[in-house]
């Protein structure tokens, strides 16, 4: 049974994938079809942060989608995104969007819960503070050091770098192999329903 924690970039990827398009287009390398690991040999970690960067970043697609086609640019996106809502229809694909990672067979059971206290949060600014990780990813990566993942799949070069850096004072981050997704594709092939 391998352990595993999928950066919210490597799920954006494959619910893209499963919700939108086959063909991502020429520049995107193929995701990581989680839905078609061996249930039994593979547990995927999630938590209610991943959910809430995966979700989000979803809301602001279509929200920009609205900005744009009322004329203005994708640099005014964070000042005037407040402004909007989500259309009902729109809301209801954000929602499948959600529902598809939650129900993946190997997510099931896997949600990491009560992890979120003081202990947790001192590691997470210790981790921000040296070496200048972002919130989401330092908390990402904590989750997956409690929940005893071997694995951490991110496509964040400067994450990795960082976490390179970073492993040789916290050793609970030395337990974890840390990969981009075609590495972890060529290690873990055996994981995979053929």
């Amino acid at each position: 049974m391998v352990q595993i924690f999928f950066d919210a970039n490597v799920w954006i990827d494959y619910c893209w994938r499963k919700q939108f398009s086959k063909n991502r287009g020429k520049k995107k390398k193929p995701a990581i079809l989680i839905h078609k690991f061996k249930a039994r040999k593979t547990k995927v970690t999630i938590t209610l942060p991943l959910l809430y960067e995966i979700s989000s970043h979803f809301k602001d697609y279509f929200i920009l989608e609205d900005v744009i086609a009322d004329g203005f640019s994708m640099f005014e996106f964070s000042r005037v995104k407040r402004d909007y809502q989500l259309k009902k229809g729109v809301r209801k694909k954000v929602d499948e969007i959600y529902n598809l990672v939650v129900s993946t067979p190997c997510v099931k059971d896997q949600m990491l819960l009560d992890w979120l206290n003081e202990k947790t949060f001192e590691k997470v600014f210790k981790l921000t503070g040296r070496y200048d990780f972002e919130f989401l990813d330092c908390l990402h990566v904590i989750a997956a050091s409690i929940a005893n993942c071997e694995v951490f799949v991110t496509k964040d070069e400067a994450l990795l770098t960082k976490i390179k850096f970073a492993s040789k004072r916290f050793r609970s981050l030395q337990k974890i192999e840390f990969m981009k997704p075609p590495e972890f594709r060529n290690k873990f092939e055996d994981l995979f329903k053929k």
